[in-house]
């Protein structure tokens, strides 16, 4: 059960990681973005992964 904790928040940091570097490579996050601004763009970022993951999965099983 440890390990299926450790990967798992393994995986939800890698998602954070993602999405902060998306996110500043888009131009969104620079020098004089405040965390809150940081902690809304991961929160919109992850709103978007999980709906495009749901949207995908209700293609595959049309």
């Amino acid at each position: 059960m440890r390990t299926v904790i450790k990967y798992v928040f393994y995986l939800v940091l890698i998602a954070i990681l993602y999405i902060v570097i998306s996110a500043m490579y888009n131009g969104t996050i620079n020098k004089s973005t405040t965390m809150s601004e940081v902690g809304t763009e991961i929160k919109t970022g992850a709103e978007k992964m999980v709906s495009d993951t749901a949207n995908g999965i209700k293609d595959a099983v049309k």
